[in-house]
């Protein structure tokens, strides 16, 4: 499934051609959860489309939902008829009932009527359950639905470091990701879930699922042949795993373990009101960092901004990027997934290096000798990388001939001039390029009395150590790191570690490593967030740089953020329509895919003309011109009875005109739906609307009414359906002039089937003859 079609998905676009799965595993799922919700309650739904279209099952859902807010739009709304009737009427007026109660827990109905419910349009109850999910179950709160999922994510990749999910969909199928979740919550299931294999997906998602169905009561909302499937879309993804973020779910429940662990005597129940007075966050600091905040059982609840701040603070200094600013976790209802991802973020922290010591052999205690040291500097051949510390941390090479006293290991500045220096000063030190070290050799000591070891991340690709004499009293170490990540040197004379030694070394990835996510950013919306994620393998500090510009030259600001090594995740807010050009350098040098274009849009610069009522097989010409609206191109989908109609869509004026013209010939009579999209959004946010008639089939209006009349006398028209193809009962006439009196007499009933009369309108909804009376006021 191509992304255009999930994220369609998203604004409740479906049709049921059997092309399109994806849309089938979303309804599965959904039912399946509104069953989880009714589980307690005597009812289910068998088919989504149409076991709302009475009511009776929406407001039994709605109830359960609401409980937790005490159900207070019974007080307002009072209740309904519970009588079970197939009148169309009823259906109606029940379904009006239960959107009223989605009004008043401010649900966006928009573009959504009871009518649609009532009807079964599939594509608009997909989207409402969506909208009930997102707030009931994701707590989505006030956070739109692109920012929950890049929360959501943002979690995942904190405690499942490595995996790099991008989506609920694709990144799932492989059973790697949901094997790895459950791991989580309890270490002994699947320790080795990183090394799963995408030829066995669909075992490894039945394993992972029913483990979470019977050890955490994970429902099984979704299918392990689902998860495993390519058609897999985000909403569905996005609805099973959320089960493991709830309050009560697996994974908040294991992070309130490892907290706890960490911080007992703050006895942490929950990731919301617990949080909000800082007191916890500073604690969590002190556990990670002792020392850094030992204070903090006197810290002053009512003080909660400044705590919050505080603990932030602290926290950078341990490398855990803030996720939310202080204000937002002093609130009085914290976001419950923001504040579980900041915390998760301590589980990598690494609190600062400890004080070092000089190291000195037991005869140094008793009689002066000349000390060991262990120092890097370049090469004396050719200048090399100075490493072994970290950043801005040198290794004195001072002899004494004095008893051995502490030496102030931070004043050895190195200068390798060809290495690129971070903003501390130190050079950046990257793979596949050779690091040299230096030891002083006391009198009488050899190269046969001294020992060197490499500890590196992969232990597997252990790089080659050289060590030669270089002098009476030096020894070269020499090796070339093979992968990014901390290197160890362990240094030791006659059995004992030398100064300095173990040399630490942060080794950053070469260019080839670093890769560039940009999937979600081919368009943006003007005025919209566009982000894009670079790989790095592991933290490069600063060397990663993003300058974006936009039509005219105009340069953009572009921010970016870390949130757990490896991953840089960058952000920018285009106010201009066009493409723009993003450049990512890595080391002063573009990495691949870089640069790249993105193009910038605005749907409602985008006009449609040309549809209009005709009859069957007659041909409509159509044109759409997104000229002003950005570089993509229109989609145009029109449905009969959500089934889609042949349509012909061509560009006319050049390859980079924007100007589309297109042909459709509807095949069957009645109401038609023409919906156009420019970059996954519908255009006017709701579809072009015409009626398809037999050949011959009229239904007129007529009489005097509708010539002119005299105020507070009363007139008619006649609507003349004898020609009619279609029988419709009810019709409901609206006159157009200002605080008009709508009266319909004779055999018009109320009705839900709205048309505006005006002379001339050829109608299709009715078979016999009504007469209309109405004064105007």
């Amino acid at each position: 499934m191509s992304e255009k079609a999930r994220s369609m998905e998203a604004r409740g676009f479906v049709e049921t051609s059997n092309d399109d799965r994806w849309i089938m595993i979303q309804k599965k799922t959904f039912q399946n959860w509104i069953n989880d919700v009714l589980k307690e309650s005597g009812h289910r739904v068998k088919d989504l489309q149409y076991d709302f279209c009475d009511g009776s099952r929406l407001i039994a859902l709605l109830e359960i939902l609401t409980q937790e807010s005490g159900c207070k739009w019974k007080n307002t709304l009072g209740t309904y008829n519970k009588k079970k009737s197939t009148s169309r009427i009823h259906n109606m007026e029940t379904v009006e009932f239960a959107l009223g109660i989605l009004k008043f827990e401010r649900i966006d109905l928009t573009n959504l009527g009871a009518s649609d419910i009532v009807d079964g349009s599939l594509k608009l109850i997909l989207g409402l359950v969506w909208k009930l999910i997102l707030k009931y179950q994701i707590e989505a709160g006030k956070t739109q639905s692109k920012a929950l999922r890049a929360r959501l994510l943002d979690f995942l990749n904190t405690i499942l470091p490595g995996i790099n999910l991008r989506n609920f969909s694709s990144d799932w199928n492989s059973g790697s990701a949901i094997c790895g979740l459950c791991n989580f919550c309890d270490h002994s299931l699947f320790p080795d879930y990183k090394s799963m294999t995408a030829g066995n997906k669909l075992a490894n998602c039945q394993q992972a699922i029913s483990v979470a169905e019977a050890r955490f009561r994970v429902p099984q909302v979704l299918t392990p042949e689902d998860m495993s499937s390519p058609d897999l879309d985000d909403q569905s993804g996005m609805t099973y795993v959320s089960y493991f973020m709830k309050d009560d779910g697996p994974a908040t429940l294991a992070l309130l373990k490892w907290v706890n662990s960490k911080i007992p005597d703050m006895n942490i129940r929950n990731f919301g009101a617990d949080w909000k007075s800082g007191v916890a966050l500073c604690a969590l600091n002190n556990a990670i960092a002792p020392g850094t905040c030992p204070e903090y059982q006197s810290l002053d609840p009512r003080n909660a901004r400044e705590n919050c701040q505080r603990g932030i603070d602290l926290g950078q200094k341990l490398g855990v990027s803030p996720v939310m600013a202080a204000d937002q976790l002093s609130a009085d209802e914290p976001d419950h997934l923001a504040v579980m991802t900041h915390v998760a973020k301590y589980l990598h922290a690494k609190p600062p290096p400890p004080q070092q010591r000089k190291l000195v052999d037991e005869e140094q205690l008793v009689k002066p000798v000349v000390s060991s040291h262990l120092h890097a500097s370049p090469a004396a051949q050719s200048p090399v990388e100075v490493v072994g510390a970290p950043a801005g941390f040198g290794f004195d090479d001072t002899d004494t001939d004095s008893a051995a006293q502490p030496a102030d290991l931070t004043t050895l500045q190195m200068e390798p001039n060809e290495f690129q220096k971070l903003p501390d000063g130190s050079p950046a030190v990257f793979q596949n390029k050779q690091v040299t070290y230096y030891v002083d050799l006391p009198v009488g000591v050899s190269l046969k009395d001294l020992t060197v070891v490499v500890d590196c991340p992969n232990r597997q690709r252990q790089p080659v150590l050289s060590v030669t004499q270089r002098g009476p009293s030096t020894a070269q170490v020499s090796f070339t790191p093979l992968d990014p990540g901390e290197h160890l040197l362990h240094c030791q004379l006659k059995g004992r570690a030398v100064n300095g030694s173990p040399a630490r070394l942060d080794v950053f990835p070469d260019a080839d490593n670093v890769s560039i996510n940009a999937q979600e950013i081919e368009a943006v919306l003007v005025s919209g967030r566009a982000e894009f994620i670079v790989n790095t393998v592991s933290d490069v500090g600063d060397l990663v740089k993003a300058r974006v510009v936009g039509p005219g030259g105009k340069v953009v600001n572009c921010q970016s953020v870390k949130d757990v090594p490896g991953v840089q995740r960058f952000f920018f807010s285009p106010k201009q329509i066009g493409l723009h050009q993003i450049t990512v350098t890595y080391d002063n040098k573009n990495v691949r895919g870089s640069p790249f274009l993105c193009d910038v849009y605005d749907p409602s610069k985008v006009s449609i003309s040309g549809f209009k009522d005709c009859t069957i097989n007659e041909t409509i010409n159509f044109t759409v011109d997104a000229s002003s609206a950005g570089a993509g191109e229109p989609e145009v989908r029109i449905l009969h009875n959500h089934s889609p109609l042949k349509v012909d869509l061509k560009r006319v004026g050049g390859k980079d005109s924007g100007q589309f013209r297109g042909t459709v010939k509807p095949t069957g009579a009645g109401a038609h739906q023409a919906y156009v999209y420019f970059y996954n959004d519908l255009v006017n946010g709701r579809p072009v609307e015409f009626t398809v008639t037999p050949a011959g089939a009229q239904v007129k209006c007529y009489g005097p009414g509708l010539q002119k009349g005299v105020e507070d006398v009363e007139t008619h028209f006649t609507i003349d359906a004898s020609k009619s193809f279609r029988k419709i009962e009810h019709i409901e006439v609206k006159a157009e002039a200002p605080s008009a009196e709508k009266n319909a007499n004779g055999n018009i009933s109320r009705c839900w089937l709205s048309f505006h009369v005006s002379p001339g309108s050829v109608l299709v909804f009715t078979t016999s003859r009504f007469n209309v009376n109405f004064k105007r006021m």
